[in-house]
């Protein structure tokens, strides 16, 4: 990657994050947000962005560690409607902050 191509990317990352940031915010609040590049299984650069909450089941634990018991329970996973819901809110919040071009990978 050439460094203009690193620039790029953080701001992409920045304005991926922030987005991500804006749609799951709550009234009860901002969610923390977990960043961890990854790419040691294939020569590659991404990020995975993990809003996380103080409801969180293991809030210091990595969301990788997670145990699978609590990863997969009921409660944790979303519907497909709320699937759907999520998709809309990133989509918006990914316009709000000017990535109308990223916004064009989801639809």
């Amino acid at each position: 990657m050439t460094p203009d191509e690193a620039d790029a990317f953080q701001k992409d990352l920045r304005l991926v994050t922030t987005a991500i940031e804006r749609a799951f915010t709550t009234p009860e609040g901002r969610p923390k947000m977990n960043v961890g590049m990854l790419g040691n299984a294939v020569r590659h650069a991404h990020y995975h962005i993990v809003p996380r909450y103080g409801t969180d089941p293991c809030p210091t634990s990595t969301p990788w560690n997670v145990p699978k018991e609590i990863r997969n329970a009921p409660e944790w996973l979303a519907t497909p409607e709320q699937v759907g819901e999520t998709k809309a809110k990133i989509l918006a919040a990914l316009k709000d902050v000017g990535a109308e071009v990223l916004s064009s990978y989801m639809s």
